[in-house]
């Protein structure tokens, strides 16, 4: 079916807390709290509508992800990350097309998992087995300069830390090497070094670090990556990692900055996926 507005709904982070007045709660006939009561059943409505979301996304078409995915990075980045210099180029931005999309018809995300995910959108196991991320020293780009960093050709983006371990768990049974870029598990040095001497064919991390891997170290690329995964797990507050104000910023601005002109430039040969 197609997507209503409230399909699109970004929740803004809360700057400041006004405090209430404090009133008497209306009291139902049995003594009961009738506000919280009334609380409670919009919460658990509210919570499951979110999840119908996040599941429906999965299996949606490639132009339906494609809307879910403009709409929330370009508020993202206009509404609390883009400085004002970035603005102009923003709005000149088109919306993501399907082509950017992974597309997985048969795919049976409620009883598949994450391995046989990873099986479905790489191009080839055998590639992936024996991936070369890096050039060798002195090799040169298309572009003619020199390569220092490291290319994935799977690049997983979870929300938090925690989520990333479990997702390492979840891919183990491929018995494939993965980069681990997020904090509180190796240092930036050691990712730099992982992702220029000898980069693993899988990378899971976190928007905050791979976007400083990116931009601000230089050594992680997207010359070779075939597939951007965001992973659409959701936190206790039913948040993902696009939705979540905490996240939301820094994984827009990996795109706007990495894989966005990447995209351009390769065309079909980087994509997006979901799961």
């Amino acid at each position: 079916d197609d997507l209503n507005d409230g399909y699109f709904e970004f929740e803004q982070p809360i700057l400041t807390k006004k405090r209430s007045i404090a009133t008497a709660p209306s009291v139902n006939d049995d003594g009961g709290n009738k506000e919280g009561v009334s609380k409670k059943k919009n919460k658990r409505r509210k919570n499951s509508s979110e999840d119908d979301i996040d599941n429906k996304i999965l299996v949606a078409s490639p132009e339906l992800q494609a809307q879910y995915l403009s709409k929330i990075y370009r508020k993202a980045l206009l509404g609390i990350g883009a400085t004002a210099s970035d603005e102009t180029a923003i709005d000149d931005l088109t919306d993501f097309e399907p082509d950017n999309f992974v597309s997985l018809p048969s795919f049976e995300f409620s009883k598949d998992g994450y391995a046989p995910y990873i099986r479905e959108v790489v191009s080839s196991m055998k590639v992936l087995k024996k991936w070369t991320g890096r050039y060798k020293q002195g090799e040169s780009r298309k572009d003619g300069k020199v390569r220092d960093g490291g290319s994935p050709m799977v690049i997983i983006i979870c929300i938090s830390a925690r989520r990333c371990v479990e997702v390492l768990k979840e891919i183990a049974t491929l018995k494939i090497r993965v980069a681990k870029l997020f904090a509180k598990h190796m240092s930036l040095d050691d990712q730099k070094r992982m992702l220029s001497e000898d980069c693993p064919p899988i990378a899971v991390g976190t928007p905050a670090r791979l976007l400083k891997l990116a931009e601000e170290e230089r050594a992680l690329l997207l010359d070779r990556t075939e597939v951007v995964v965001l992973d659409m797990k959701q936190n206790v507050k039913n948040f993902n990692v696009c939705t979540l104000p905490e996240t939301s910023v820094d994984l827009a601005k990996f795109i706007f900055k990495t894989v966005r002109p990447k995209m351009e430039q390769r065309k079909k040969e980087l994509r997006f996926g979901m799961f």
